[in-house]
């Protein structure tokens, strides 16, 4: 038992070493990516699963949402239910009966607004798009959720992501803020924000590595991808400290890293210049 705990200790030290090499080597010379990252052109990764959603088989048909809770199970994972349906529209009933108005707004994947350097053609029209996108949208709002759909009238550009993230710019995301709050203000009425004017923003020059070439796993010191650099826009109030949610505000947002990516300082791209400290206020 001793010895065999020893070979896979020596395989697993062999493989650390070799993978990473291997990887740069067929990255470098033939834009060969992993489970988890594409590579495009002129340095421009994409997030795998992303890219299979945006141009697979619809997500709302009965064999896709059956063989996704499969795919989770092989994988020894917690169940899911693969229809998004239930969970919102039970979410907006609760709410509603709180006399509470549910806003939700599906971000676009890189691969929809920003695929030129995966796919090659750079018409704005090339905007590859899950076939059941639409027709999930169009349901819920038949059902009353009001759903923000930042895409439209967006015209595709590699720029409205970074380049080797899988997040956007922190100038499409001000963009969308900025359109969110006017839709929010639309169809909910808030009042007035008394602190409205103690914030600023500061302008912040951030360098980074994108998470997707964290997820190619490369040798340590690569110099195949460089440190992207952005300006983030970080809202402070009038003694210089960062933007902080208030507990009795009237908006709640919750969202996932696209919300997050530039105020979360262990992220790497800045604080308190998310999607939050962005949306004016009413």
């Amino acid at each position: 038992m001793r010895q065999l705990e020893k070979d896979i200790e020596q395989g697993s030290y062999a493989k650390s070493f070799t993978q990473p090499r291997v990887q740069l080597q067929l990255t470098r010379f033939g834009r060969v990516g992993n489970k988890l990252a594409l590579v495009g052109q002129h340095g421009y990764l994409y997030y795998k699963p992303g890219v299979v959603h945006v141009s697979g088989p619809g997500f709302l048909q009965p064999d896709v949402r059956r063989s996704r809770e499969k795919d989770v199970l092989d994988s020894g994972e917690t169940a899911i239910v693969a229809d998004p349906r239930p969970a919102i529209l039970a979410f907006h009933a609760a709410l509603a009966q709180r006399g509470i108005r549910l806003v939700l707004m599906p971000v676009p994947d890189k691969a929809g607004l920003a695929g030129e350097p995966l796919h090659g053609r750079a018409a704005p029209e090339a905007r590859p798009e899950n076939p059941d996108f639409r027709a999930l949208l169009r349901e819920l709002r038949e059902q009353g959720v009001a759903v923000f759909d930042p895409a439209p009238g967006v015209i595709s550009n590699s720029s409205l992501y970074l380049i080797q993230d899988t997040h956007w710019t922190p100038s499409f995301m001000e963009q969308v803020a900025h359109d969110l709050a006017s839709y929010v203000s639309q169809v909910a009425s808030l009042p007035a924000c008394a602190s409205a004017g103690r914030w600023h923003a500061e302008a912040e020059p951030i360098a980074r590595l994108g998470d997707l070439v964290d997820m190619l796993k490369l040798p340590e010191g690569q110099t195949l991808f460089q440190p992207q650099s952005v300006v983030v826009h970080s809202v402070r109030d009038a003694a210089g400290g960062p933007w902080e949610a208030d507990e009795h505000a009237d908006v709640l947002l919750l969202g996932d890293s696209f919300t997050n990516i530039f105020s979360l300082e262990g992220m790497g791209w800045g604080e308190a210049a998310g999607l939050a400290p962005q949306l004016p206020s009413p």
